[in-house]
């Protein structure tokens, strides 16, 4: 079994997210950047977060993920 390690970045990121969603304010996250940098692996993972702190914590507010190339 391959074993992912993300980088610390994506951590704080997501216990910001984390902060700001628990205030129940709509959160609007826009992933933008070159091909291949890890935008659609990073959403995915802060998406993974916010679910397992859901279960947890019985977090209530509804996501919905647009993922498109512009290209």
């Amino acid at each position: 079994m391959e074993i992912m390690t993300f980088p610390t970045t994506w951590q704080k990121a997501t216990e910001e997210l984390s902060r700001y969603y628990k205030s129940y304010k709509p959160i609007k996250m826009v992933a933008c950047g070159a091909k291949g940098t890890g935008k659609s692996s990073f959403v995915k993972f802060c998406i993974s977060n916010h679910f397992s702190q859901s279960q947890t914590k019985k977090l209530k507010n509804p996501i919905c993920l647009i993922d498109c190339d512009l290209g």
